[in-house]
């Protein structure tokens, strides 16, 4: 590929429309290790074991059964805040002031006291997060064009690990300093910039054009389910969504886990796995972008995998030569690589499965499934990393991911999208 193809192909990521999708993104990505691996280390650090590390996934809960609020969302106004804003940024806005306020109050929740308080708040901001999702999920669908989306899959990726850079390797550098107070509240300051995103972008022309005085309960909540399983094969579209990440989402919760048992310090995990190691997810995610565009969704989606499944060998090496600054760096650009190109393609695959129509509700579902195993596999993982070692669990992990691509290929063959 000549330099002019190459360059052709990366200016799409320079368009203003895209730079809002790069904010948003970094406002959806901020609040999601503070429920996870960021609480995880803290809670290791004050000496809450492995099995309720893991358990407490199950505060994602809400970004599991965000489908079933997301039709309200479509079809209800705020009073005053929907007039000022329209119906989008005016959800966005109270939703956004609201996480901002529970990530700080998680701050002050001081677990190893009153673990059921740190849990409250930790469902909260999983519970206004997953709603933040939802809005600017249906914000970018609604704000860009269909050729567009795999470049706004790759574009939220940066803007989404961005946000993860500062919840996760900021904050755990912080937290050698400062107190987890401090820290969370530092993090609540940040949601600042979506907040600001939201006041000074535009509402999407779809959006403003919809009348909602027309809109029905059927309309509303039943006829956006209706319209997706009256598609062929939407079974094994439903059970691709659950299965395509099972394999990182095991992982995901122990990681942090796995790191400070090797003996890493938390300025360490956060320069190399949450600063360094989510940079590599941008290249990747910004790259899945360029190369959907070039191949299409679905093999994209099938290239992502594969090398992510190879990638857990990297784990598997770090696990036998321990504290390792080297194998630690591999691990991470390998894993990190795949995993954005995955992500971004992934993205624009449930973008291109919704019906504008019913843009809020149906992207909610596809997500809320895909949250199933986040959620679910997430909260098992602290049984397997307790019951078997740690070459084993990444190998377990290996396994996990396999019936995903599986039925990727089936549904290339059968079900494909349009790209």
């Amino acid at each position: 590929m000549s330099s002019a193809n190459i360059l052709s192909s990366f200016s799409i990521y320079f368009k203003k429309r895209l730079l809002i999708i790069l904010l948003f993104g970094f406002s959806s990505g901020l609040p999601l290790l503070l429920t996870l691996s960021t609480l995880s280390f803290w809670f290791s650090k004050v000496g809450i074991d492995k099995r309720t590390i893991g358990l407490f996934a199950l505060v994602g809960m809400p970004y599991v059964w965000k489908f079933l609020w997301a039709p309200f969302l479509d079809r209800f106004k705020l009073p005053f805040l929907t007039n000022a804003l329209g119906r989008r940024r005016g959800w966005l806005l109270s939703v956004q002031i609201l996480l901002a306020l529970s990530i700080i109050m998680m701050g002050h929740s001081q677990p190893e006291q009153n673990l059921f308080l740190t849990a409250v708040f930790a469902l909260c901001v999983s519970f206004f997060s997953a709603t933040q999702d939802i809005l600017i999920d249906a914000y970018r669908i609604e704000s860009l064009d269909p050729s567009e989306y795999a470049a706004g899959g790759g574009v939220e990726v940066f803007g989404y690990r961005l946000g993860m850079i500062i919840s996760g390797g900021v904050a755990l550098s912080l937290s050698d300093t400062y107190s987890w107070e401090t820290v969370y509240l530092i993090m609540g300051f940040f949601m600042g910039i979506g907040i600001l995103t939201t006041l000074f972008c535009k509402e999407p022309a779809s959006s403003k054009q919809l009348d909602l005085s027309s809109k029905t309960l059927k309309s509303t909540v039943i006829d956006p389910f209706l319209d997706f399983i009256t598609r062929p094969g939407w079974y094994w579209v439903l059970a691709f969504v659950l299965l395509y990440r099972f394999g990182d989402n095991l992982i995901g919760q122990m990681a942090t886990v796995f790191y400070q048992k090797l003996g890493f310090t938390g300025t360490e995990i956060g320069m190399v796995t949450k600063t360094f190691g989510i940079w590599m997810v941008v290249v990747g995610g910004l790259l899945g972008g360029v190369i959907a565009k070039r191949i299409g969704i679905m093999k994209t989606l099938m290239v992502g995998g594969i090398s992510h499944v190879i990638s857990n060998g990297f784990f598997i090496l770090l696990a036998l030569h321990g504290h390792s600054m080297p194998y630690l760096y591999g691990t991470i650009i390998s894993e990190n690589l795949s995993g954005g190109v995955m992500t971004s393609a992934f993205v624009a695959y449930l973008s291109r499965l919704c019906n504008l129509k019913f843009t809020a509700t149906q992207y909610a579902l596809f997500t809320a499934i895909m949250a199933v195993g986040r959620v679910f596999v997430q909260s098992t993982s602290g049984f397997l990393a307790e019951r078997f070692d740690w070459v084993a669990f990444f190998l377990i992990a290996s396994a996990a991911a396999l019936p995903g691509l599986i039925l990727l290929s089936y549904l290339m063959k059968r079900f494909p999208v349009e790209e």
